[in-house]
């Protein structure tokens, strides 16, 4: 299973690991999952970091570090027709990332994301995720 994590979950995991968010963590390394990010998730985590909460940068650089993920390559992200559904046109390249690295499921908590209707990637929250693949 390939699963894309949007930034709003990696700042969930690394800044406020709730139950849910370990419950998913869990979840994914039960399930072997593969982990996938792309460049503009990276840095959109860094940026967030360093304007919400610059004291923790290290914490921040750690959590990237021991999160073990798979880059999809910036070289594949060409935006093609099937992101010009999508509302907030700053989430087109991360829609892209999932296309172009064919993952299973993209995991966010963005609701313009979680309006489409795509057969893949499947988009689901945390939440939604741990529900469907409870073991």
């Amino acid at each position: 299973m390939r699963v894309l994590l949007d930034t709003n979950i990696l700042i969930s995991a690394a800044i406020f690991p709730s139950p849910v968010t370990k419950d998913f963590l869990w979840q994914l390394r039960a399930l072997n999952a593969k982990i996938f990010l792309c460049n503009h998730i990276v840095k959109e985590f860094v940026d967030v970091y360093q304007e919400k909460f610059p004291h923790k940068q290290v914490a921040a650089q750690r959590f990237l570090k021991e999160l073990p993920y798979h880059m999809i390559p910036a070289s594949e992200l060409q935006t093609n027709d099937s992101v010009s559904s999508i509302r907030d046109v700053n989430d087109a390249p991360i829609l892209t990332a999932a296309i172009k690295g064919n993952v299973d499921i993209l995991v966010t908590g963005d609701k313009d994301f979680l309006v489409l209707d795509l057969p893949k990637p499947k988009i689901m929250t945390m939440a939604e995720f741990i529900a469907t693949y409870d073991s």
